[in-house]
């Protein structure tokens, strides 16, 4: 009797279709430029706040 074995290489490979991203729309890029700027910021007091 016949065993299938399958090898390890197969196992990782890529797969050939992959999902293109779309790009950004320009409200979704200044949303998310929006974010990250207050992100910022609320860092900069948090560690103003901590080291003073």
């Amino acid at each position: 009797m016949l065993i299938k074995t399958h090898p390890l290489s197969f196992t990782f490979v890529r797969q050939k279709i992959q999902n293109q991203p779309k790009p950004l729309t320009k409200t979704q890029w200044i949303s998310y430029d929006r974010v990250v700027m207050l992100l910022l910021i609320a860092m900069v007091i948090a560690g103003a706040v901590i080291y003073s």
